[in-house]
């Protein structure tokens, strides 16, 4: 099931499909006034790497395309379960 658009905030985590995380770092309207939505994302089956870029810099997707592919909004008790298991790591998530 897809995220609200209103759900959606500058440095929340999101799951996405095929075991994804994603991190919103920047929200903005273009030159049409669209909101896009920069985000970094990291794979949870591999431990100790870093977010990095899940889109095409220069062009991030709109917001609708993101909540769509978003599947739910990670807990407190989600983040700390992935710090523990070094999914996410120092300094990557301020919950």
């Amino acid at each position: 099931m897809a995220i609200q658009e209103s759900e959606v905030k500058v440095g929340a985590l999101y799951y996405a499909g095929n075991n994804q995380l994603r991190k919103v770092v920047d929200l903005y309207h273009d030159d049409k006034m669209r909101m896009r939505v920069v985000y970094e994302s990291k794979s949870i089956k591999i431990k100790g790497r870093p977010f990095g870029f899940g889109h095409t810099k220069s062009n991030p997707p709109l917001i609708p395309t993101f909540c769509m592919h978003c599947t739910g909004i990670l807990s407190k008790s989600d983040i700390e379960d992935l710090k523990l298991k070094k999914i996410i790591l120092p300094g990557e998530c301020s919950v």
